[in-house]
């Protein structure tokens, strides 16, 4: 179970861990991996050290290929407690990981519950636990969410995001 967002109080890594300890209170084979780096850097890993099974909490620091990564994630868990967009979810669609996320900022219209993704409130570790069990036992579910997302992503590509871009340019100046 993985991420790949800035370590920024935003991000609410915070609750990412609190996830992490339950899920492993259950399934101690799960590894939790966070990709990135940021201002919170060392308040979250001294988080992390409090936790029962630190040693399957992996933060593998900043990297510059997450494409190549990514794809050796099960699931995709986010936490934010704000959020923009979450382009980080977008290349989860991409790399066709199945994604546990909150219902921050943007979010919901990238994860649409049950349809591309599941969906939990801000700081809900419970349903976010639920959530990742979920996904981890139900294997058609994951496959419906995976095709789902991937579909989805598809709108976001170079070509489309210009020719959407356009029609509002179009729209402002005519």
């Amino acid at each position: 179970v993985g991420n790949t967002s800035a370590l920024a109080d935003h991000k609410d890594y915070f609750t990412f861990l609190d996830v992490a300890e339950e899920v492993l209170r259950v399934e101690p084979s799960v590894y939790f991996v966070v990709l990135g780096d940021g201002p919170l850097k060392k308040e979250i890993h001294d988080y992390a050290k409090g936790k029962t099974q630190a040693d399957r909490i992996i933060f593998a620091g900043f990297r510059e290929d997450i494409p190549k990564i990514i794809k050796e994630l099960d699931l995709f868990l986010i936490t934010s407690k704000t959020e923009g967009l979450g382009t980080s979810i977008l290349d989860a669609f991409a790399s066709q990981i199945p994604v546990v996320a909150t219902a921050a900022g943007g979010i919901p219209e990238l994860v649409e519950d049950g349809r591309t993704g599941l969906l939990c409130p801000v700081k809900e570790v419970n349903q976010l636990v639920n959530a990742v069990q979920q996904l981890k036992q139900n294997e058609v579910l994951r496959k419906e969410l995976v095709t789902k997302a991937y579909e989805k992503v598809q709108s976001f590509s170079k070509k489309n995001t210009a020719e959407a871009t356009l029609k509002v340019y179009a729209t402002v100046f005519s």
